[in-house]
């Protein structure tokens, strides 16, 4: 007799992406904060999301091309989830294509609209592979 087999549940999402709208004190400047995170917590690890970034400012374009995870070069038995942090400073207060890709093969855009203390949605792809948060103050 076989034993039947658990699996984990199925989420909607495999990542989240916090916005954060934050003053930089040192530098007196406001910016973005892009919180990447898993959906899942892992329990022996602090892994790392891979993510590469290409921001062309000029023309309100920003690529987040969310490549995997990577272990840790430290071994602690500390866990939770996956994280990738990126910091916009200088945004433009205008509209502002975002797309974000998974493994340069699945895209999705976004449109935001930054201004100095708010975030704001403007369209959003229909689905994603990442859930977005924005936190307000």
């Amino acid at each position: 007799m076989r034993t039947r087999q658990i699996r984990p549940e199925k989420k909607d999402y495999e990542f989240e992406l916090h916005l954060f709208n934050m003053f930089d004190e040192i530098q007196n400047k406001y910016y973005i904060l892009f919180d990447f995170r898993t959906t899942k917590i892992f329990r022996s690890f602090l892994y790392k999301i891979n993510v590469e970034v290409n921001s062309n400012i000029s023309k309100n374009e920003i690529e987040f091309n969310v490549e995997g995870l990577s272990a840790p070069n430290f071994s602690f038995t500390e866990g939770g989830y996956a994280d990738f942090q990126y910091r916009l400073y200088n945004f433009p207060k205008e509209e502002m294509n975002i797309r974000f890709l998974k493994s340069g093969t699945f895209s999705f855009n976004y449109i935001f609209k930054f201004k100095n203390k708010s975030i704001e949605v403007v369209k959003k792809s229909r689905k994603s592979f990442i859930n977005i948060i924005i936190h307000k103050d």
